[in-house]
């Protein structure tokens, strides 16, 4: 394994635990994301695979409830995978792909499509029914009420594979 190759593996498990990474990192952010050439990127730091832009795929696009995001993703068939197989992400796995170098959206756009705003992890906000969001205009994280039958809230989707 290269030095490259090691690091890239310290950074990936550094990320995941939440650590914040100042130095090198960003020399590292564009060589990490791969163009699956079937409408995915694939994210060499974590292992995950993304979709590129869901905002063009009618069963993901637009703002919906926790719950509904949460079965469009188990139910989505996309690039020869599923059902069953996409998920929304954690909100750790959410972070990895926000990049506050760039602004609204604050992603990395020559790999992802993705509307401004904020978008739904699957990680509840505890204690309680809430789950947490980052909205990708504003940078901030947030936690709102999976099911509130008065007010539903409705936030983006990114579903996500370990595939």
């Amino acid at each position: 394994m290269t030095i490259h190759n090691q690091i890239k593996r310290v950074l990936a498990g550094a990320l995941l635990a939440g650590a914040v990474l100042a130095v090198g990192a960003a020399a590292l952010a564009a060589e990490h994301f791969v163009r699956n050439g079937n409408g995915t990127i694939k994210d060499e730091f974590t292992g995950l695979t993304w979709i590129q832009n869901p905002s063009l795929i009618p069963a993901v696009a637009g703002q919906k409830t926790y719950t509904d995001a949460d079965q469009a993703c188990q139910d989505l068939v996309y690039a020869g995978l599923g059902p069953k197989i996409w998920r929304l992400p954690t909100i750790m796995e959410l972070k990895s792909v926000y990049d506050g170098k760039f602004k609204n959206p604050r992603i990395n756009t020559a790999y992802f499509g993705a509307e401004g705003g904020a978008y739904w992890s699957a990680t509840p906000y505890l204690p309680g029914s809430k789950s947490w969001t980052l909205n990708f205009k504003t940078g901030y994280l947030g936690a709102f009420e999976k099911q509130n039958p008065d007010k539903p809230a409705k936030y983006n989707v990114r579903c996500v594979t370990r595939l």
